[in-house]
């Protein structure tokens, strides 16, 4: 799934995400579809933590975010 944009201020770019970031997996998940990541999100409380890890141009980063 790929992030066409961040919102400014957001957990999301604090995070480090960048519009073009492929996500790949979220707290050990694979994320193939949007659904996937949907679905995943709905099972979230407010200050549970996210473990993200995209595919930024050649290489794998890892990123933390507090669901709000």
């Amino acid at each position: 799934v790929y992030i066409v944009d961040i919102i400014g201020g957001s957990n999301a770019e604090r995070a480090g995400l960048k519009a073009g970031d492929c996500i790949l997996t979220v707290n050990g998940t694979s994320i193939k579809t949007a659904n996937d990541l949907k679905d995943l999100l709905a099972t979230l409380n407010p200050g549970d933590e996210l473990n993200i890890e995209v595919l930024r141009g050649d290489s794998n980063v890892k990123v933390n975010i507090t669901a709000q």
